[in-house]
């Protein structure tokens, strides 16, 4: 944050005067942060590709695992071809933009993704496909989270939903993201997109 950059000179100031022309102490100082900001990073790296943290202190991570949104959803391209949805002419419904964004890198663009639910947070995914060309089409609702809320409001929109076995993956084995995933049979009407929402 740049706001802080004008306390550098004060910082320098008050530890020239502070250590009065012992030379050895800023050394040290600045030797010891930068060797401590070494360490952080390694267990934070490790943690991030391994997750090995959950498995020697569990309940550091009984809350939740801030490294786990570093992790790709790459293996869900293995398991949807694995069942057979990248052959046939499908497209995705990803409750938020969040997930939509995993779920568009994980197949590579094979499928077009888009965001069913809070329209002005669906950022490009509104504008990249024409809503009406889906018309007819199978679509697979993937997400961390599908509300009752959601697959009902989704109802209307296709001729059947039915639910499918999740995906689950994580590092070294792991299960620690589990997805849902819900198959919606012949889109009957256009889903909203955030130009249909905002001309309405």
């Amino acid at each position: 944050m740049s706001g802080w950059l004008m306390l550098y000179p004060v910082l320098g100031a008050y530890l020239d005067g502070l250590v009065a022309g012992k030379r050895a102490a800023p050394r040290r100082w600045a030797i010891s942060p930068a060797a401590l900001l070494v360490v952080l990073a390694a267990v934070a790296l490790g943690q991030a590709a391994t997750g090995y943290g959950k498995l020697l202190l569990p309940a550091a991570f009984a809350h939740g695992d801030p490294t786990l949104e570093a992790v790709a959803w790459t293996p869900l391209r293995a398991e949807l071809k694995a069942r057979g949805y990248l052959d046939g002419n499908m497209f995705v419904v990803a409750p938020n933009w969040m997930d939509a964004g995993r779920i568009d890198q994980a197949p590579d663009g094979v499928l077009p993704v888009t965001v069913f639910g809070d329209l002005t947070e669906a950022k490009n995914f509104n504008f990249s496909d024409d809503p009406k060309s889906w018309l007819g089409r199978d679509a697979l609702v993937i997400g961390r989270t599908i509300t009752p809320d959601t697959q009902a409001r989704l109802g209307p929109y296709f001729h059947s939903i039915e639910e499918l076995p999740p995906v689950s993956f994580g590092r070294s084995g792991m299960r620690e993201i589990e997805l849902h995933i819900l198959l919606a049979k012949k889109l009957k009407m256009p889903l909203p997109s955030f130009d249909s929402k905002r001309r309405g």
